[in-house]
């Protein structure tokens, strides 16, 4: 910073004008940092402008309100008044930056006040030192001294240090941010893919394809369907011991279309927490019918609901038209399918979270019942041959768990 040692009277002022709108434009600066409630507070000491750090609340409120300009007196060293202005607005500098972390409207708007109210008692503090320095100059050719713009130049050196500190500290805050947030979804994740929540959701999407399956073979029944027919033509050459097994046929049916082609499935794993927590996943269609939740669910009906089927039950296909427009028909029928398919679903979603951990397996027709892959739907004693005639339910290996597969054993 250039010194006051020059010896031209003009630029003698012109330096210290200069001088004093840089420290005025500084302090008008609204910093992104705040300063720590541990720095201490600076009351300057002239009587009549601010109190003193042990003052109350009320006698702050009073000097932020009332501010008294600065006026170089006949017998008073302008030096010193201008050092006491500059204490003044750096205490009111301070109260800013105490403003915003909590941010406080209030006390943001006071100390703005405040220091403008002090820019302007500067700036006649800086018009009388002018004249009278001109005076001085004329009359005795003497120039100013440079303590000031040291002064200053060691607060800006200051400030800029503080605010550099800031700005470290603001980007080592907003990493570690991000890595907190990293470790949340990591262990959301974690705690979803647990071998036991994976088995209750597989337990859950078995139950509910079971559940699914009585209305739609009771719509069959009512549209006149010849069962065994239809259950023939899912797998052939089975032997029931019983007629009421025969809705096993249905079950495998139902289970095998919703498990269709994994290898494509890609659903959005944040999105399960705002599926599940829904008391009827139908409300989750409601609000966003195009989701990932929402065209698996129209997808997988058209595929397991047969345009013959619905010929049947309603008499048209007006309720197929609409699904495949793209909505969801608030009818019993499809909001039935939509409770089985959000478990089928979630547990889609697991597998595709998994990093290829889990591994679902099948068993053929035909192969030696093995308890450790495979649980029989039928009691054991109830069939003569231990061979499967029909799997049921795909089985899962996930980690060191194994949930066995579903099977009618005949």
């Amino acid at each position: 910073m250039e010194s006051f040692s020059s010896t031209k009277p003009t630029k003698h002022s012109s330096n210290l004008s200069e001088m004093v709108h840089r420290f005025a434009r500084l302090c008008r600066l609204k910093s992104v940092g705040v300063v720590s409630a541990s720095i201490p507070v600076v009351n300057p000491s002239i009587e009549g402008h601010c109190s003193t750090s042990t003052s109350t609340s009320t006698s702050t409120e009073e000097t932020e309100s009332k501010v008294h300009p600065h006026t170089v007196d006949e017998e008073e060293d302008p030096l010193t008044v201008i050092f006491e202005a500059v204490s003044s607005l750096k205490w009111a500098y301070v109260r800013l930056q105490e403003a915003h972390i909590p941010f406080d409207l209030d006390k943001f708007s006071s100390a703005d006040a405040f220091i403008m109210a002090e820019l302007k008692s500067l700036a006649q503090i800086e018009s009388s030192y002018q004249e009278k320095q001109k005076d001085c100059v004329l009359g005795c050719g003497f120039p100013p001294k440079s303590d000031l713009c040291e002064e200053i130049a060691e607060k800006e050196r200051l400030l800029e240090e503080l605010q550099s500190r800031i700005r470290s500290q603001d980007s080592e805050i907003l990493c570690l941010s991000k890595q907190i947030d990293e470790m949340d979804r990591e262990n959301a994740k974690s705690q979803l893919l647990s071998p036991a929540v994976v088995c209750d959701a597989f337990e859950s999407a078995s139950k509910s394809i079971h559940d699914f399956a009585k209305p739609l073979i009771g719509l069959m029944k009512a549209s006149n369907w010849d069962l065994s027919r239809a259950v023939k033509a899912i797998e052939n050459g089975v032997s029931y011991a019983e007629r009421s097994h025969k809705k096993y046929a249905f079950e495998a049916y139902i289970c095998r279309k919703m498990f269709d082609k994994l290898q494509q499935f890609s659903p959005e794993f944040d999105n399960v927490d705002s599926i599940m927590v829904m008391r009827d996943p139908f409300e989750a269609l409601i609000e966003d019918p195009d989701s990932v939740f929402g065209r698996f669910c129209r997808d997988k009906y058209l595929t397991v609901v047969h345009s013959k089927m619905e010929a049947s039950f309603f008499g048209n296909l007006d309720q197929r038209v609409f699904v495949s427009n793209g909505g969801h028909p608030n009818t019993p029928l499809y909001k039935a399918f939509v409770k089985m398919a959000r478990w089928v679903w979630v547990v889609l979603v697991m597998l595709a979270g998994s990093d290829r951990t889990a591994e679902m397996f099948r068993v053929e027709r035909g192969t030696a019942f093995n308890e450790t892959y495979m649980e029989s739907v039928v009691k054991m004693e109830e069939r003569r041959l231990n061979k499967v005639g029909l799997m049921v339910m795909p089985g899962l290996r996930y980690r060191e768990t194994i949930i066995r597969s579903k099977v009618y054993i005949q």
